[in-house]
């Protein structure tokens, strides 16, 4: 989604809420609840929550990078992002 919006990129960004890499570890939950295995939630939550971390740090990272040196050439911030 950075990517998306860092090129003025609609398609890109649509594509990345599509792909939904964090959807595993939920259905672990909720199959987990379903099934009252157990240690199969809490291995779905503690990777959701993990995924979620990493998600988060990349983000950050890649608004960062994006952010020192790199945003003027991409005209940043675009219209989608300044609303």
């Amino acid at each position: 989604a950075a990517v998306g919006l860092a090129t003025n990129s609609a398609v890109m960004v649509t594509a990345s809420m599509l792909i939904s890499p964090l959807m595993g570890p939920i259905l672990a939950v909720i199959f987990g609840c379903a099934t009252e295995n157990w240690s199969m939630v809490l291995k779905g939550i503690q990777n959701e929550a993990l995924s979620t971390l990493h998600v988060l740090s990349a983000g950050f990272a890649m608004g960062i990078f994006v952010g020192w040196g790199v945003g003027e050439d991409l005209n940043w911030p675009t219209s989608e992002m300044s609303g």
